[in-house]
């Protein structure tokens, strides 16, 4: 008996490995998280949320059992800076964002497919990533905190998330 096998994990774990490798080469390198940071958190770092959003399935044919999933992944991009003004935080979210998370989905989006069948399950006799697009991404920054709880510098933070299509079939 074959499985329905989801491609979420794998499509997680191809944007973090992707994600990874552009931000050790970013101007400044900065660190990829794939949950929540317990402590000592960097001045720069980008986080998926280990989460996959919104999942749901619609019958793609009857025949051969086969059917669309779509799901979201989601994460953020935070930057904090000592001693400058606002627009200099937020200039720097945006491009750490930009060069790490947005153009590395876009310029990868072609090898997805090659990627996800090589992790897949072998019982996974067909799946094919559609379509990865951008869903959202929005930009907060507030006051950061000195160590003895005064204000010091800003937080800027860019919450993302990318919605992606697939073909699955038992």
């Amino acid at each position: 008996m074959s499985n329905l096998t989801s491609t979420a994990p794998a499509a997680f774990d191809t944007l973090l490995s992707l994600l990874t490798t552009a931000a050790a080469a970013y101007t400044t390198p900065t660190t990829v998280f794939d949950s929540e940071i317990v402590q000592y958190e960097p001045s720069s770092y980008v986080l998926l949320n280990g989460m996959i959003e919104n999942h749901s399935y619609e019958w793609a044919s009857l025949g051969n059992f086969a059917f669309y999933e779509t799901y979201d992944i989601s994460g953020y991009v935070s930057v904090f800076q000592g001693n400058v003004d606002p627009k200099t935080v937020r200039d720097a979210t945006y491009a750490l964002y930009q060069t790490v998370v947005q153009t590395t989905v876009i310029q990868n989006s072609g090898t997805w497919q090659a990627t996800l069948h090589t992790v897949l399950s072998p019982d996974l006799t067909a799946a094919g990533l559609n379509w990865i697009i951008p869903k959202y991404a929005r930009f907060d920054s507030q006051p950061g905190a000195a160590p003895n709880g005064g204000p010091e510098g800003f937080v800027g933070k860019v919450d993302f998330a990318y919605s992606l299509h697939a073909r699955i079939t038992v």
